[in-house]
Parts: C-alpha cells; sequence; structure tokens
C-alpha cells in the first residue's frame, strides 16, 4: 500500500518481477518454466534472507510431462512431506503452466502476485486465466493511523471489538457514514504493530484489492504469533467480500494460519451478509458516531473555556460524523468559540482554491469520493497533471493505497456542493458523468463493484427492495464480450458484415475498457474498406465493392413491395414507392450512421478527431433540405445516423446536423393527438416497435429536450410490450428496453431478465449462420452493444439519483427548469450553419483546389481498386505498391481535411506535390496560391 508518509519513489514490488523471463528471446514452454523457476528462487531466497515469512515458500522441480509446470511448495511442509509427496498438513503445492506465466508477465502481475493467485483459486490456473492488477494489503502509514487518532474516542464499541478479538473471534464492526469506524480499527492495528503482531489492512475502496492481495501480502510479511486482517470498506465492493472472508477461512484450514478478521462497512453490509451461506461467523459490533462526538464536545464544553450553549449547534452541524465535527471543533478553538456554519466547513475543505486546475481535480475528486469511489493515482496525474500533487500537501487530498479520495463523503458533499455553487466553470461537469468515464477507464473489477452498489442501495443507507440486475446484466455481458473476442480472433471483419463488425467494436470497447487491441483489430480494416475522408464525398464509399451486408438492403428492398401490395390501392403513406428507392444509396447513408458511431465512441487512444469531422461534413451534404436522411420512407435510417451524431458527441442545441434530423422525426409524430409511433417504412423487416425506439434513442442521444411527442411515443413503446418481448424478436426487445431506461416508464427488472435468459440460451447453443433473417448474422454483437448502453445509462441516472440530495441541499428542492426552445417547437431556433472561412483563397480558386484534390482522391481511389484485383497482388513488387498507395490515400485524408480557405500554405503546396506524383500528366497545372504566396514565387 503506497501511504500517505511513503515516499512517492517507494514501490513495494521492486523485488517481485520477472527478470529471467523478460531476458527470453522466445516463448517455448521449456523455456519459459525454467526462467519462471529462476525468477520465483530468487524472491523466495530475497524473502528469507531478511526473517521466516507468514507464508513461506520454496521452489520445487520443472515438469515437462503431461502437464508442463514448475511446481511451488507453500506453506510449511516437512522432510517426510516433500519427500514423499504426499499432501502436507500445513502447505500446498501450486503448479504453474508456462501459460500463465506469460500472461501474468504481460499484465504486470509479478512472481509473487501469480503465486497469490495460484493459492485463492480452487484448482491449477489453466490456460484461459485472465489476469487483474493486484493490489496491496499492507497497512496505512503511521502518520495516516495517527491522524486517523484524532477522531478515535474509547467509546463502548472499541471495548467490544477488542473483547470479541481478544476470544479470538472475527468481527464485523458497522455503522453509518462518519462514525469512526476505521479510525477505531486504526487505534486497535497501530498497538498490534507497536506489539510486533502483524497486521494486514484491505482497503476496498480500491477495486484491485481482494483476496489475492491478502494471500500476496502473506507472501511478505514476517512471521508473528497471530495475524490480523483489517477488511476495510466492504460496502463498497460487495462481490469480492465472500471471497475475502472465503480465503480467510482456507489459510487457516490449509496453513493452520493464526490469522482473524476485522471487517468493516456500513451497517446495511450486515443485511447483504446474512443473505445467503455464512462464509465465516463474524461477531457484529455497532459503532454509533455519536458516542465519539459527545466525547469530543464533553472535552471541549466541561472545561469551563466556552459556552455550552454552543454545543447543541454544533452537533446540528456535524450531524453524527466524526469527521467534521473533529474539524467543527477545531474550526471553533480556533475562532474564539464561533459556531462555524457549513460554508466555513467548504472553505476549510475546498482550501479556497483559486487555481482553475486544481478546482477541477478537487471537484472530481469530490465527485467519486460521494459514490465511494477512488481515483488511481496514474490516472489521476494523468487527468490533472501536478494539481494532485498540490492537493495532496495541502491536505485536501489523502493517499490510500495506489489511490487518491477526499475522505469522508459527507466531506465529498460539501466540496461538491460549493463547487457547483461558487466554482461556475469546474462544477459544471455532471457528477454521474464523472462517474461514468471514471469506470470506463477503471476496468472490470471496478465496474462490478459500482454496479453491486446501485444493485443493492436506493440510497447510501437504505437498501433497495428489488434489485437493479445491473450486476448480472454484466456477468451476461463478460460472456457476450468474451464470445466477441474470439469471433474478432477468427476474423476481424465479420465476414465483411460492416454492422456486425461496428456494434462488436462499441460493445467491446464499453466492455473491456482496460484492453482496446480487438477494437482496434475491428476498426482497421473498416477504416481501410470505407472510404470516407474525402471531402468532395457525399456518401462513404466501400472499397472494392459492397460489404456482405448489403444483401440485408436487397431483401429489405422486397419486403417494402409486400408492404405496399398490402397497402395498394392506396399510396405508401410516405409518399415513396418501394421501387423508388435506391437500394445502394439507403445503404451508404446507413453505413453513415454506423461508422460515425465506430468513430464516435473510439477509446482514447484511437480516437481521430479528424475522421469524426470528415463524417459529420459528410452527414451535412448528406441530408436532405427538410432534415431527414435517405430514403424519408424509412425512419429508422435517419434515426441511425442521429444516433452516430450523438455518439459522436454532436448535439441538437450546437449541430445544425443534429438539429435539422431531429426536428424531422419529431415532426413525423405531428403535434396534439397525432401518431404516437414511428413506422418503419420497411414491411416487417424492422418493427415499428423497433423503429420507435431507434428514434427515441437517437432524440436522446441528441440532447432534445422531452417532448409531447416523444413521451406519447415512449408511453406507447412500452404499452406494446407483447409485441417486443416475443421470441425471436431479442434486437427489439433490446432496443425497446434501452429506450425506456432513457424514457423512464415502468420497471424493466422482468423483461431485462427475459433477455438476459435468451442471450444465456443462444451463447450455449448458437443459432444456425444460415438463419432466414439477414440480420440475426449480427445478434450476439448488436445485443451485447444494447445491454452495454443499457447499464451505463441506468449506472447514469442512478448516480444522479443517489446524489440528488446532495445536489440540492438537504431539505430543499431546486426550481425545476423550465424546457428548452428544442427541434419540433414553432418558435425554436436553429444553431447557425457553420459559416464560410474567408481566408487566404478566394471561394473561385478555393474551388478549383477542391475540383483537383477530387480529380487526386479518385485516381488514388482507381489505382487501388485495379491493384487490389490484381492476380498477382501476392507478388512483393505489387504488395509494395498496394502500400505505397496506402500510405498516399491516408496523407491525402489528412491533407483534405485541412483544405478551406484559409489552408496554410505548406498544406497546399504538399496536395500539389502528391496531385504531380500521382496523377503526373494529368494534374493540374497552375492552381491558385493565396497572393502573397504567388508574390513570392
Amino acid at each position: 500500500m503506497s501511504t500517505d508518509d511513503a515516499p512517492e519513489s517507494d514501490d513495494d514490488r521492486d523485488h517481485d518481477k520477472w527478470d529471467h523471463v523478460d531476458r527470453l528471446l522466445g516463448e517455448a514452454p521449456e523455456d519459459v518454466l525454467y526462467a519462471a523457476s529462476a525468477d520465483l528462487e530468487d524472491v523466495a531466497r530475497r524473502l528469507a534472507a531478511a526473517n521466516d515469512r507468514a507464508l513461506p515458500f520454496a521452489v520445487g522441480d520443472v515438469d515437462l510431462g503431461g502437464f508442463p509446470c514448475v511446481e511451488v511448495r507453500v506453506g510449511f511442509w516437512t522432510e517426510v512431506e516433500v519427500r514423499s509427496g504426499e499432501q502436507p498438513r500445513r502447505g500446498r503445492l501450486i503448479r504453474l503452466g508456462h501459460r500463465v506465466v506469460l500472461a501474468a508477465k504481460a499484465k504486470g502481475v509479478g512472481p509473487l502476485g501469480l503465486l497469490a493467485y495460484a493459492l485463492v483459486a480452487i484448482d491449477d490456473l489453466g490456460e484461459d486465466w485472465r489476469p487483474r492488477r493486484i493490489g496491496d494489503a499492507l497497512p496505512p502509514g503511521r502518520r495516516q493511523l495517527t491522524d486517523q487518532l484524532k477522531v478515535f474516542r474509547l467509546t463502548p464499541a472499541h471495548d467490544a471489538v477488542e473483547n470479541a478479538l481478544s476470544k479470538r473471534l472475527h468481527v464485523l464492526l458497522h455503522g453509518e457514514h462518519g462514525s469512526g469506524r476505521s479510525a477505531l480499527a486504526a487505534n486497535i492495528a497501530l498497538r498490534r504493530m507497536d506489539a510486533g503482531r502483524a497486521v494486514v489492512w484491505l482497503n476496498l475502496t480500491d477495486p484491485a484489492d481482494g483476496p489475492e492481495s491478502v494471500v500476496r501480502t502473506l507472501l511478505q510479511v514476517e512471521r508473528s504469533e497471530d495475524y490480523l486482517l483489517v477488511a476495510d470498506g466492504l460496502h463498497a465492493n460487495i462481490p469480492v467480500v465472500r471471497a475475502v472472508l472465503g480465503c480467510v477461512r482456507r489459510l487457516r484450514s490449509e496453513f493452520q494460519l493464526p490469522l482473524q478478521a476485522l471487517a468493516i462497512g456500513l451497517d446495511t453490509v450486515v443485511d447483504l451478509l446474512h443473505q445467503g451461506e455464512r462464509v465465516l461467523d463474524l461477531t457484529e459490533v455497532a459503532i454509533d458516531g455519536r458516542d465519539t462526538i459527545d466525547m469530543m464536545l464533553s472535552e471541549l464544553f466541561d472545561s469551563g473555556a466556552y459556552d455550552p450553549a454552543d454545543r447543541p449547534s454544533i452537533e446540528d452541524l456535524v450531524d453524527g460524523d466524526v469527521h467534521m465535527a473533529s474539524t467543527a471543533v477545531e474550526h471553533y478553538r480556533r475562532r474564539d468559540g464561533t459556531v462555524p456554519t457549513e460554508l466555513d466547513m467548504q472553505l476549510v475543505y475546498t482550501g479556497e482554491l483559486d487555481d482553475p486546475g486544481e478546482r477541477r481535480a478537487l471537484y472530481h475528486i469530490a465527485c467519486l469520493g460521494a459514490l465511494g469511489l477512488v481515483i488511481a493515482r496514474a490516472e489521476a496525474e494523468e487527468a490533472f497533471g501536478g494539481c494532485v500533487a498540490r492537493l495532496h500537501e495541502r491536505g485536501l487530498i489523502h493517499r490510500t493505497d495506489d489511490a487518491f479520495t477526499i475522505g469522508p463523503r459527507r466531506r465529498a458533499e460539501l466540496v461538491m456542493r460549493y463547487a457547483r455553487d461558487f466554482w461556475k466553470d469546474e462544477g459544471a461537469e455532471r457528477p454521474e458523468d464523472i462517474a461514468w468515464l471514471h469506470l470506463q477507464k477503471s476496468g472490470g473489477r471496478a465496474i462490478r463493484a459500482m454496479l453491486s452498489q446501485l444493485d443493492r442501495y436506493v440510497a447510501h443507507n437504505k437498501i433497495r427492495k428489488r434489485s437493479l440486475r445491473l450486476l448480472s446484466t454484466w456477468e451476461t455481458l463478460d460472456r457476450l464480450a468474451a464470445a466477441l473476442e474470439r469471433k474478432v480472433d477468427e476474423d476481424p471483419t465479420w465476414g465483411d458484415n460492416l454492422g456486425a463488425a461496428v456494434f462488436a467494436a462499441i460493445a467491446l470497447a464499453q466492455l473491456r475498457p482496460d484492453d482496446h487491441d480487438r477494437w482496434e483489430r475491428i476498426a482497421r480494416p473498416v477504416r481501410r474498406r470505407w472510404q470516407y475522408l474525402d471531402p468532395a464525398s457525399r456518401l462513404p464509399e466501400p472499397l472494392g465493392g459492397v460489404t456482405a451486408d448489403f444483401t440485408d438492403f436487397t431483401e429489405i428492398a422486397q419486403r417494402m413491395r409486400l408492404e405496399d401490395e398490402l397497402l395498394a390501392p392506396l399510396a405508401h403513406p410516405s409518399g415513396m414507392q418501394a421501387d423508388e428507392v435506391i437500394q445502394d444509396t439507403a445503404y451508404r447513408h446507413w453505413a453513415l450512421g454506423l461508422l460515425l458511431g465506430l468513430e464516435g465512441t473510439a477509446p482514447a487512444q484511437h480516437r481521430e478527431q479528424r475522421r469524426i469531422d470528415a463524417l459529420v461534413a459528410m452527414a451535412r451534404r448528406a441530408q436532405s433540405t427538410d432534415g431527414s436522411f435517405y430514403p424519408k420512407r424509412v425512419p429508422w435510417v435517419t434515426a441511425r445516423v442521429l444516433i452516430g451524431l450523438g455518439q459522436a458527441g454532436q448535439r441538437a442545441k450546437t449541430s445544425k446536423v443534429a438539429w435539422d434530423a431531429s426536428k424531422w422525426l419529431i415532426g413525423l409524430l405531428g403535434e396534439g393527438l397525432g401518431t404516437a409511433r414511428w413506422r418503419s417504412g420497411t414491411g416487417d423487416w424492422n418493427s415499428d416497435e423497433a423503429t420507435t425506439a431507434m428514434c427515441l434513442i437517437g432524440l436522446y442521444l441528441a440532447r432534445v429536450p422531452r417532448r409531447e411527442q416523444t413521451t406519447r411515443a415512449a408511453e406507447w413503446l412500452g404499452h406494446h410490450e407483447e409485441d417486443w418481448i416475443r421470441p425471436d424478436r431479442e434486437i427489439d426487445l433490446a432496443l425497446a428496453l434501452e429506450a425506456l431506461v432513457l424514457y423512464p416508464r415502468a420497471p424493466i427488472q422482468d423483461h431485462l431478465m427475459t433477455l438476459l435468459n435468451r442471450v444465456q440460451a443462444e451463447l450455449e447453443a448458437p443459432r444456425p449462420p444460415d438463419n432466414p433473417r439477414p440480420e440475426e448474422r449480427l445478434w450476439v454483437p448488436f445485443i451485447a452493444s444494447q445491454l452495454a448502453n443499457l447499464v451505463w445509462q441506468t449506472v447514469r441516472s442512478e448516480c444522479h439519483a443517489l446524489l440528488r440530495d446532495v445536489l440540492n441541499g438537504p431539505g430543499e428542492e431546486r426550481a425545476v427548469p423550465q424546457p428548452e426552445a428544442a427541434p419540433g417547437d414553432p418558435q425554436a431556433v436553429p444553431p447557425e450553419a457553420d459559416a464560410e472561412s474567408a481566408g487566404g483563397l478566394t471561394p473561385e480558386q478555393l474551388r478549383r483546389w477542391q475540383d483537383a484534390a477530387e480529380q487526386l482522391g479518385r485516381t488514388i481511389t482507381e489505382s487501388m481498386n485495379k491493384r487490389s484485383g490484381d492476380a498477382v497482388s501476392e507478388v512483393p513488387s505489387v504488395r509494395q505498391a498496394i502500400q505505397r498507395l496506402h500510405e498516399r490515400r491516408e496523407r491525402y485524408y489528412a491533407l483534405t481535411t485541412q483544405l478551406t480557405a484559409d489552408a496554410p500554405l505548406e498544406v497546399l503546396r504538399e496536395i500539389d506535390d502528391l496531385g504531380r506524383d500521382v496523377c503526373k500528366s494529368a494534374w493540374a497545372r497552375n492552381l491558385p496560391f493565396p497572393g502573397a504566396a504567388e508574390a513570392g514565387g
């Protein structure tokens, strides 16, 4: 654990590295195992040189038989047990295969971490084992423990805990926020450490902490007459609690380790631990912060130096929070008996900062702290630079494990409210968005911990009557993600199916936030397959012919004709007959929406703004004057483009293309008692229910304020559950659930479980590839993407609900904001279209450059198509030529996105040079440069 009094460069893992494995040139199993054996021996030798360990280990043989592995004996083996190979009475034999060694090395898990994983596992680690970072479980530094003692008092709860521990019992210490649970544990830990007894401290607010952290620490700490495990913050990571308690039981059983648990959590944890099988017998001790506060205030006022009449005011201010009481008492003394206000407390906790960067960092960390989250040091320093170090030096934030936290939740809430009231810029970002982005960066365990809390808590001290099923949804999503990963490994193009590839990429970006390799493997062929960076193009263009899912549009055309036959002799309500629809154009508009979604949801390290800008500009060119996207008979195409625009950050309030598309969709419903749904326009290909859900989702992502029309549509969708709940309509079901989460109508848990059960059945027995419905080819990636969206939208809304009282203030309601002017309102004013820039090129000069650029792009594309179809494309010289064309095309895209009236001179010169190189004598001569450039030659 990195602590407040530990030097920043201190790293407990310096001796836990794969030195020999790192030096290997290959991955031959025998070489890996012998190198791993040498590394394990080095670590064991360094640890044994200091003193005996709580869990000693010795490296045995490298077995190259049926299961090649290195053997490690952990625990207290007798010589007879070693020689005979029989099961030891106080130990365990661990077998590590070469693949798990390589997997551990790849994730930064050292030899001790790998041993910890193996000891926690019931069986040998398999070849598909996926390691994660392991947090440390060392006690906080002495300064941090001593700081905790500022709020510690000898209350009845302390005596009860000490009495239970002296009887060798395990203890569960529980209380409300700010009751002083950690301070009591700090007192017990300090006295044990001073007596030379071992303490292991697990802080479950760090999602990397778990049973592996406990074992890893016990492999390092010195042998002691007994060991105390302080498991702090049980409520922060409910999914791992039973694993930690089970680990304690197994360590006592397998190694006869005298290990006791002091578990600490909120009062609500007691009820949760009573559900299901009892893993470990825990003696429950309740702590009430008012007992500690009463003793603090008695010390203050019994001296006679201050007026006892002030005592009730301080008690009301601190509201049972011992940390706030300590701050209030200190402030009261410093101000010669002036009772502090809540604003005084806020000024203390914010340090009256005036640096915008420090304000922003403190507000973000406070928003996370109010939800029981911490931010890893690396993430904080990447986001806020040196601001976090300065906040830490001033005592405004603290370090626990290798993470920063603001401290008690009440403190976080006060900082949040102050920031939102007085730091208009730095406190403007919504807390739920901060939490959402943080969780996406933090990885699977942090996500699971937060989902577990939201499943169980309707408020910080109140359990839900009914789970939201978020964690079970995420577990199903984890299986879906594994299926997506396997498919990507087989074929990253998804059979040249654009829809399946894009939905898989979007899903993996959300489900594997700490592993973006497969996202990039999907995106790379999509970016090569589709040309959409040419500023002269009106629509994306598939290179080398249409993609496989164009066959869907062939089938759509037939469904549209059947729909027209049913309506005959009347014309289709849209005024557009099936045979009038150009399917290739419709397909490319639909692809435009998908490509916007792909680029708009790209992980940060793969996000290329030039691609997003090019697609948004293309949408502007492709959009009809009425705001629709082709064909207007099919609203779900416009909805798909609007969803893509929303995923790319385009909002109706600021983007005219999103505004116009939103206005057109809303206009289809009419006013007053107009229609309540959007019709698919494609017969029974996409149902009216799925189309309505897509339109609602698109309008939400464009941040269109709710209107009578959208409320009416959401109600219609909710009332037609008998249609979208039917078997074989899982795509409709997933869309409907997401829309109903965004436009809350009724609880969706029952329907969500229906979808999850069907997904489980699909994973166990996949439907045949020749399923009669062509869109079923993207079933798994689409469902994964929709479920991931549903989880994240629920996380944001539930986080907002948890913080609603904090944002409004206790006992007060803020004025309900008036609805914004939005698309569909008669008097609403749309955002202005992009103005023409007045730069160095005149409009006529710019036109000539654009014509030349179009010629250049067309020539490159034609050359690539010719080469790609070449029968000798495997000849090295041909491959090199194709590679040069790819490079030229990328350079062309990069340059033409900068081709504006005020384009830099060097951009124009590079376009000219590239044109001469590619087009040869066909290149336009004497292209006009800005006047100053022409004068200079």
